[in-house]
């Protein structure tokens, strides 16, 4: 690095520094089995100004007090997301492109150089205590050094950290330790009918593949997320996946009343930092809309003797959340 590279870095982490916007809301984490639709409903937040929202999904958020506490390279050795690196130099582009199509490539300017020289800034300036502390710290870092981020601001507007974190409700210590940090935040499951979620997962992962085992752990993701809502049920929300595509302007107009934000036409155009996108789905992308295909698709994909398999395993188990899910 020359030395007027180094100034010219010096020199933006300043100007980060001089109109540093707090970033030390309570999360909204969005957490269910993955193919649900989860990074769908992150996307319908992107926009929303009341909320400052993760692109990609949430790393290494469930930090032990020790290690957030433990010193600013302990913190940030738990908290570093090496993927950025890679995202700065190609974009931020859809997974399992050959399945939908869709070869985007979005712009995350979010230098790690920087985020990390803001983090140790302000880690030693504010000396925090505690792990929340020390996230308010990370997500202030994360979000300001940005450099492109579409909502930063206003600031004085800001409700809520919106993350999508798949896979994390069925894990019992993540959610512990995300109560522990966030006693303030919310929690948001959605839930997929389990024939078109296995059409669309055996298409995605072979760990899918076979279908015993994977309706078992899509039964294990939803009777979590069941339960987690029977204990709090004020602070976490059960989504039906057929009425959030479906009937998008009711739901998000529903989860704004629940979060206490504003209904805007936002929240029904998905995005990724304010551009347009694509669903992230198992099949050709229908264009850059909520799209019913996937509740159409509910049987067709699958043969008579895997759709009466499912219904007999778990057909009484979706009836049960599903209804939830329209309360």
């Amino acid at each position: 690095m020359t030395n007027a590279t180094r100034r010219e870095h010096r020199l933006i982490v300043m100007a980060r520094r001089r109109s540093l916007v707090p970033v030390d809301q309570p999360l909204v984490m969005i957490t269910q089995m993955p193919r649900s639709g989860g990074t769908l409903l992150a996307r319908l937040f992107d926009g929303h100004p009341a909320c400052h929202v993760f692109a990609r999904e949430l790393r290494s958020i469930f930090i032990s007090d020790s290690k957030a506490t433990g010193g600013a390279e302990k913190a940030w050795a738990a908290l570093d997301d090496p993927s950025l690196d890679r995202i700065l130099k190609v974009g931020h582009t859809q997974g399992m492109q050959r399945l939908h199509g869709d070869r985007s490539a979005y712009p995350l300017l979010i230098p790690p150089v920087v985020l990390k020289e803001l983090f140790f800034e302000l880690y030693r300036e504010r000396k925090p205590a505690t792990g929340r502390a020390v996230l308010d710290v990370y997500m202030t870092a994360y979000f300001n050094a940005w450099l492109d981020n579409a909502n930063l601001r206003p600031a004085e507007d800001k409700r809520w950290i919106v993350g999508f974190s798949p896979h994390t409700v069925a894990r019992p210590r993540k959610c512990a330790r995300f109560g522990e940090l966030y006693p303030d935040g919310r929690v948001i499951s959605i839930i997929r009918d389990p024939w078109s979620w296995f059409a669309s997962a055996q298409r995605w992962s072979r760990r899918w593949t076979e279908r015993d085992a994977a309706i078992e752990a899509w039964a294990e993701a939803v009777r979590a997320a069941r339960d987690w809502h029977a204990r709090a049920p004020e602070r976490v929300r059960i989504v039906g996946f057929d009425r959030l595509v479906g009937a998008p302007e009711a739901t998000m107009r529903e989860l704004a009343g629940w979060l206490g934000v504003e209904p805007r036409p936002e929240l029904l155009r998905p995005t990724i930092n304010g551009v347009p996108a694509a669903a992230n789905s198992s099949f050709p992308a229908p264009g850059q809309a909520v799209s019913t295909d996937p509740v159409q698709r509910r049987r067709a994909e699958l043969g008579d003797e895997d759709a009466a398999a499912i219904d007999a395993a778990v057909g009484e188990l979706y009836a049960e959340v599903e209804a939830l899910g329209r309360q």
